[in-house]
């Protein structure tokens, strides 16, 4: 979908055309929209999944503790902030730990079906690196130090969020 919006035939030229100015460029060989591209389409690739994890948490939020709030003359955002946050908490901590352990990782599938000769410079990210060096010129040793590196980072990323999460989880009470 991207592809066909970002071209130079696409949804974006014509709507900027429709509304008067004068477009006609492709977005996705423009190095310097590549990372633009790839923040704005990864944000709306995975908004779905955590829209559904908040609103099944916030479901779950007994409807009395509201009541309770609102006669207590709390205003809508001390009930947000006292009531609606600490209830999502684990699914914002889960959340958290999901996103540090892929941090490094990057999205390939994205960046290999955005990248291009012309924005290749900058959308070059560590494992569309491994997959070109391991793959494509047959350097497997340095491919898979260069993955085995990245796991280790991530790894320690991953405990050590797990441990601060944890820390400040045992500081608070839970709903």
């Amino acid at each position: 979908m991207l592809i066909n919006w970002l071209s130079t035939n696409g949804l974006l030229n014509e709507i900027l055309q429709f509304l008067g100015f004068n477009a006609d460029s492709n977005y996705l060989l423009d190095a310097d929209k590549y990372w633009w591209i790839a923040s704005l389409s990864d944000v709306w690739k995975e908004a779905g999944w955590g829209t559904i994890l908040y609103l099944a948490t916030m479901a779950g939020i007994d409807n009395a503790l509201y009541e309770a709030a609102e006669i207590d003359g709390a205003s809508k955002i001390q009930r947000i902030w006292n009531i609606t946050i600490p209830g999502i908490r684990q699914i914002i901590i889960l959340n958290l730990i999901l996103t540090v352990s892929g941090l490094l990782g990057s999205n390939l599938d994205q960046t290999l079906v955005l990248m291009n000769s012309q924005n290749q410079p900058k959308a070059e990210v560590i494992n569309s690196y491994v997959y070109r060096v391991g793959l494509s010129e047959g350097d497997f040793s340095y491919a898979t130090a260069v993955g085995l590196g990245v796991s280790i980072v991530s790894t320690i990323l991953l405990v050590a969020v797990n441990l601060v999460t944890k820390k400040i989880n045992d500081n608070q009470s839970v709903l």
